[in-house]
């Protein structure tokens, strides 16, 4: 009966030759005799990887990671997402891996060629930004989340008093206009089934988000004002032809600043989800336990759904990283932070 270390090296040998099958099938009988072996782990996935079976090297990886934290398995998870064109998971991998395993070569051309990746597809569209308002009524809700948005910003910064006002406006708009959005998706029914899709669609989770801070008296968010109103911008820049048929005045007055929103529109809804990925950090100082609970499954679910907040959190963890590992930074700073991050990612991965 072959050893461990036996099959591991004809594995190895088999692996070298391209006959990743064979290899793979050599881990998986040291692996029944040594299931926790992190080299043998990590060996199967690179196997499975070669045989573009991503899922299974993504398995294998996450098994090796269950048994120690390393670096290999990070990549290997990394390189099989970034295989399945999944980037902003991807780059989090690598993040990880870089963490573990500073000033790898390989892995650190890896990490920028990713990052390039990403960077280009988010600016030529890959990243689509939700769906849009439709119809004369969907364009006029788009108007007043907008001007009621622009209200409350100024509000919150010269006359106080206001902004709570302007903001119940604005969540109450902002109710009405995701509501009609998920009446178009179907989901309006009044059906098990369909309540179950809720959290698989940004409009319903939007809509029970602004129907808790209205109904709980939420002070106001001011990056949630934000977020909204270049949301509902985007929107309106997808229907300047309707905007005209409804006010060639209004249309004339924002049709140039709608027309660069429109030209750089994934851009600009990836501002808006990177503002809601920061508010995350803030909401607990200001918005109350309830909405912030509320929130916290709010941003989890987008991040399972909307490859736009993915991104956000992405790049709020590259600039953090780059910031905590300057040296003049103590070494515990990155450590927690990068446990923190690790924290959130594990919580977003799991069910509600």
């Amino acid at each position: 009966m072959s050893t461990v270390e036996e099959l591991r090296q004809s594995g190895n040998a088999a692996f070298s030759a391209g006959r990743y099958q064979e290899a793979l099938a050599f881990y998986e009988q040291a692996l029944a005799l040594d299931a926790e072996n992190v080299d043998l782990l990590n060996n199967a996935a690179a196997a499975s990887h070669s045989l573009k079976k991503y899922d299974d090297a993504i398995a294998y990886a996450r098994r090796s990671l269950s048994v120690r934290d390393n670096f290999k398995a990070h990549t290997r998870v990394g390189a099989a997402l970034w295989a399945l064109n999944r980037l902003p998971e991807a780059a989090m991998e690598y993040e990880r891996a870089a963490v573990l395993s500073p000033g790898n070569p390989s892995l650190e051309e890896s990490r920028q060629t990713l990052l390039r990746l990403l960077q280009q597809s988010f600016g030529s569209g890959g990243v689509v930004p939700p769906l849009c308002s439709t119809g004369k009524l969907g364009v006029c809700l788009d108007v007043v989340v907008v001007t009621l948005a622009l209200l409350t910003m100024f509000f919150l910064f010269f006359m106080p008093a206001l902004a709570k006002k302007t903001w119940n406006f604005l969540m109450a708009t902002a109710v009405v206009q995701q509501a009609m959005i998920a009446r178009k998706q179907g989901l309006l029914k009044a059906s098990k089934e369909v309540l179950l899709k809720w959290s698989d669609h940004r409009c319903t989770l939007e809509l029970l988000l602004c129907s808790i801070a209205l109904i709980g008296a939420v002070e106001p968010q001011m990056l949630l004002v934000s977020a909204l109103g270049i949301y509902s911008a985007v929107s309106l820049a997808s229907n300047l032809p309707t905007l005209s048929n409804i006010s060639p005045f209004l249309h004339r007055l924002c049709a140039p600043y709608l027309q660069r929103v429109l030209a750089n529109q994934s851009m600009v809804a990836n501002y808006a989800a990177t503002l809601e990925a920061i508010m995350l950090f803030t909401v607990m100082f200001s918005g109350g336990a309830i909405f912030t609970l509320v929130y916290i499954q709010y941003v989890k679910n987008l991040y399972l759904i909307d490859n736009n907040t993915r991104v956000a959190f992405t790049g709020i963890r590259m600039n953090l990283s780059r910031l905590t590992r300057h040296p003049y930074m103590p070494l515990f700073v990155d450590t927690y932070m990068q446990k923190f991050c690790e924290l959130i990612y594990t919580i977003a991965q799991r069910g509600i």
